[in-house]
């Protein structure tokens, strides 16, 4: 059983599903202040959030599809063109 939320106890493969799973990671990771560097490490985990946090909101904004279409994929890899009767 996994800890995490339902909505993602599969990995993703679009790419709001994936700057949400990011997002998800840097939420649950505690800082170790006794550690060297873990101040900018920190900090540049705060930057990157925020980043994901607004690419979510920019591609959610413009109407990017938030699914993968598994279907769609393999008939258009799969299309050979017309058939030669």
């Amino acid at each position: 059983m996994s800890d995490r939320p339902p909505d993602l106890a599969r990995p993703s493969t679009d790419p709001i599903g994936m700057l949400r799973e990011l997002v998800y990671a840097l939420d649950r990771r505690v800082p170790h202040v006794e550690r060297a560097g873990e101040t900018r490490i920190a900090v540049d985990a705060a930057a990157l959030r925020k980043a994901a946090l607004n690419r979510i909101d920019e591609l959610t904004a413009t109407g990017a599809d938030d699914s993968y279409d598994q279907l769609l994929a393999d008939a258009v890899m799969s299309d050979d063109g017309p058939s030669r009767t």
